[in-house]
């Protein structure tokens, strides 16, 4: 899932500690995006 949302660029990162706080906070950004989206929609 998680893998899904950020897309082929996933596969490409090392898994390095600056990288994975990015990802988490780019995660965080979309997950409140994406609950926007559903509460809007419902």
């Amino acid at each position: 899932y998680i893998a899904a949302i950020l897309g082929p660029r996933f596969k490409d990162l090392n898994f390095e500690p600056e990288k994975l706080e990015l990802i988490k906070n780019e995660l965080k950004c979309r997950i409140k995006e994406t609950k926007n989206i559903y509460s809007t929609i419902s």
